[in-house]
C-alpha cells in the first residue's frame, strides 16, 4: 500500500473534517465545518492519502507551554489525529507521526504535546502522560466553604458571550504563565469555545459566562453548564458542571467558587478538570462529601530535542545527573544526557559518551518532565533503571514541582 502524506489545501477542509470524524466513529454536522476552522493552520496539517482517497488526518497548533520555573517555550500541540477503520494497522498513523515530528524538529520546537483519546496509542511514538485531571461530584447542600465570604471589594456579573469573548482571554493570558503545564490559547481556540456548537453539548445547556471584578477591572472568570432535572414531584435537582475557574487573585477565585456553589435549583455540582492538588476539596466544611470519581491523564509530552528541553525548565535543587534515554521511534535521540543544575535551579544539558546514572525510555522521561510523575514510581513500575544507588531519589528531588503541573486546555 502506497500512502502519501501531505498538508491539505483549503479546498480539502470538508474532507479533512469528515475523515477525522469518521475515524472517531462520528459524523460531522454542517455546523462543525465552520466552527472547527477557526485558527486552523493549513501549513501544519497532515493528511494520509491512499490514491485520491483521504484515509488519515493530523495537525498541530503552535502553542506555548509553561515549564517548571515559569519559563515558556513554543510547542507543537498535536490534534485531529485519526485513521479510517478501513486503513488501521497498516502503518498509516506511524507514517504521519514520523512526518510530523520531522517537521516539529525542523521548526526548532523542542517539545510536542497532545491529549490522547486512548492511553495505549502514543507511548510508542515517545509521548508520556505528564499531567492529570480530577473529576469530582459534590451534593450542593454540602458545598460550603470553611471560610465565609469576607468584606469583598469585588462583584460578580453574568455576561453574554459577546462580552466573554473580550474579557476571558485577557484574564487567561495573565494567568496561564503562572501555571506549569498549562498552554497558551490563541484567538482561534477561544472562538471555537465561544461558538459552543449545540451538537457538542451532550444534553447540557449552553455555557454560562461569569466574571469577577475588583476596582472596576475583571480579575477572574468561570464558565459552566446546567443539566436540568425536574422530578415527578416538580422539585428541581439540576446538575451544574464547572468547566473552568481562572483568576488573578485567590480572593477572586474563592468568590467565584462561592457563586457557583450557591446557584439555585441545583442538586449537585460536578467538575471534570480539576488539578491533582486542587485546594477546593480541602476548603470544604465536609470534604468527604466531594467524591473523586475519575483521575485521568491529560497532557502528554514528547521531548523532540532532549538536551534543549531538559535545559529549558528549572529544577528544585542543585545537582548533576547523567540520564540515559532510549528513543526507539527516533533513534538519533538515543544516548546519554548530562544535566547540570546550579543553586538557582538553572540547568545546562549536553550529550555525553559517559555512563548514565539512570536509564529510561523517552516516553517515561516525558511523563516525568513536568514534575507530576515521580521517578521512584516509574522505577517501581519497571520503567526506569539505575546504575548509581541514589540516582532515582536525586532525580525525584531535581524534577519535583509544587504545586503539581496542571493543564485544563483541550485541543
Amino acid at each position: 500500500m502506497d500512502i502519501q502524506i501531505r498538508p491539505i489545501a483549503e479546498s480539502e477542509w470538508e474532507a479533512f473534517v469528515r475523515t477525522a470524524n469518521n475515524a472517531f466513529g462520528e459524523f460531522a454536522a454542517d455546523e462543525d465545518y465552520a466552527a472547527e476552522r477557526h485558527g486552523f493552520d493549513f501549513t501544519r496539517s497532515y493528511a494520509a492519502f491512499d490514491g485520491d482517497h483521504m484515509v488519515g488526518t493530523a495537525n498541530d497548533w503552535g502553542f506555548e507551554l509553561t515549564l517548571p520555573g515559569l519559563a515558556t517555550v513554543p510547542v507543537a500541540a498535536v490534534s485531529w489525529v485519526g485513521v479510517l477503520p478501513t486503513h488501521r494497522r497498516r502503518g498509516v498513523l506511524t507514517t504521519m507521526m514520523n512526518c510530523q515530528l520531522d517537521d516539529v524538529a525542523a521548526r526548532g520546537e523542542t517539545i510536542a504535546v497532545l491529549t490522547a483519546s486512548e492511553a495505549t496509542i502514543y507511548g510508542r511514538f515517545g509521548y508520556g502522560a505528564s499531567t492529570r485531571l480530577l473529576g469530582w461530584e459534590l451534593p450542593q447542600r454540602y458545598a460550603t466553604l470553611r471560610t465565609a465570604a469576607s468584606e469583598e471589594r469585588g462583584r460578580i456579573r453574568l455576561v453574554p458571550v459577546e462580552e466573554a469573548r473580550t474579557l476571558f482571554p485577557d484574564v487567561y493570558d495573565r494567568v496561564w504563565r503562572r501555571v506549569p503545564g498549562e498552554v497558551s490559547r490563541d484567538a482561534g481556540w477561544w472562538e471555537r469555545i465561544f461558538t459552543d456548537v449545540p451538537g457538542h453539548r451532550e444534553g447540557w445547556s449552553a455555557r454560562f459566562y461569569v466574571v469577577h471584578e475588583s476596582d472596576g477591572q475583571v480579575d477572574g472568570f468561570v464558565h459552566y453548564r446546567i443539566k436540568e432535572n425536574w422530578g415527578d414531584d416538580n422539585i428541581a435537582s439540576n446538575t451544574l458542571r464547572v468547566s473552568e475557574v481562572r483568576a488573578d487573585t485567590e480572593e477572586a477565585a474563592w468568590a467565584l467558587w462561592r457563586f457557583v456553589f450557591g446557584i439555585d435549583l441545583v442538586g449537585s455540582v460536578v467538575g471534570w478538570a480539576a488539578s491533582i492538588d486542587d485546594p477546593v476539596r480541602l476548603a470544604l466544611v465536609d470534604p468527604r462529601r466531594m467524591r473523586i470519581n475519575t483521575v485521568n491523564d491529560h497532557l502528554w509530552v514528547r521531548l523532540v530535542d532532549i538536551a534543549a528541553a531538559l535545559a529549558a525548565r528549572r529544577y528544585a535543587t542543585a545537582d548533576e545527573l547523567t540520564i540515559g534515554v532510549r528513543d526507539p521511534f527516533r533513534p538519533a535521540n538515543s544516548g546519554s544526557y548530562h544535566l547540570r543544575v546550579d543553586a538557582e535551579g538553572v540547568a545546562e544539558c549536553e550529550r555525553t559518551s559517559g555512563p548514565a546514572d539512570l536509564e529510561l525510555d523517552v516516553a517515561a522521561l516525558g511523563a516525568a518532565y513536568l514534575g507530576d510523575t515521580p521517578f521512584v514510581a516509574l522505577a517501581t513500575a519497571g520503567l526506569v533503571t539505575s546504575t548509581t544507588p541514589d540516582a532515582i531519589a536525586r532525580a525525584d528531588r531535581l524534577f519535583r514541582v509544587t504545586p503539581a503541573p496542571y493543564c485544563n486546555t483541550g485541543f
